[in-house]
């Protein structure tokens, strides 16, 4: 089945991408293939005078997913391997106080942990309640600090280094999902209000669109060096996964630019 209009075919390079690709610094290369081919620079109809609930839905769906995808590209381009839980002591459900207290700790923390080299810790982090209501933080570093400093820091309560601290997908995946939790539990009570903060001056992965022929799709899904994700039906980003396991989702595809060197 072909994936863009026959007449389309002599625009494919200029209009159409199917494919994207981010590298990370450390060489690692993931590719995400749409079901079906995008034209570049194409809004997604967002223009639209009339909104239905369903697109609005649509793009409240579309927005977590970036967003979620964001944060993990954050984390993992600047290898903030290490997740820590901030938690209080009380049952906190001010979200202002808990952000200022947020940003404090922060300030606090460089003060305490700088050195010549890193003058400010990089981070992410991600603001989550509990089914209760409690607030606390999930906040992820490049370097591992002294539970007993973090603690001092924060002053409010509990500090917790999770168990797969130390490993940069498990970490990178697991804020992305706290986040796109918490947005669509905004989504379904109204609210819009920020939930990740980071550090200035992150690095972002190298990132790009392309074409990709159905020769050279089934090439990159099965590399076992190369993460691959299929969109899914609105053309939204999925988490990475295994090149080998994708390898018999891909279908037709257009003519290919060269992906990035890996």
């Amino acid at each position: 089945m072909d994936i863009i209009p026959q007449d389309d075919r002599k625009y494919n390079k200029d209009k159409f991408f199917n494919a994207t690709w981010v590298k990370y610094s450390n060489g690692d290369l993931e590719v995400c293939i749409f079901k079906k081919a995008r034209k570049k620079h194409d809004l997604g109809g967002r223009n639209d005078m009339e909104k239905t609930d369903e697109k609005k839905e649509l793009y409240r769906y579309q927005a977590r997913m970036r967003a979620g995808s964001t944060v993990r590209k954050l984390v993992k381009e600047n290898n903030l391997c290490y997740h820590w839980t901030l938690t209080y002591a009380e049952n906190m459900e001010d979200r202002t106080r808990a952000v200022r207290d947020f940003k404090t700790f922060v300030q606090r923390l460089n003060y305490r942990a700088r050195t010549p080299t890193i003058p400010k810790v990089p981070y992410v982090a991600v603001m989550e309640r509990q089914k209760r209501g409690a607030i606390h933080f999930h906040f992820a570093t490049s370097v591992y600090i002294d539970v007993h400093m973090l603690e001092a820091a924060w002053g409010h309560g509990f500090v917790k280094v999770e168990k797969h601290s130390g490993e940069l997908d498990k970490v990178s995946g697991y804020l992305s999902k706290y986040l796109k939790k918490e947005m669509e539990k905004q989504d379904i009570n109204g609210e819009k209000q920020k939930l990740y903060f980071n550090s200035k001056g992150l690095k972002r992965p190298a990132k790009g669109n392309v074409c990709l022929s159905d020769e050279k799709a089934r090439d990159v899904a099965a590399r076992a060096d190369v993460r691959v994700a299929v969109s899914d039906e609105y053309g939204t980003y999925g988490e990475a996964i295994s090149g080998r396991a994708c390898h018999k989702r891909i279908g037709c595809c257009v003519d290919h630019h060269e992906l990035p060197a890996y």
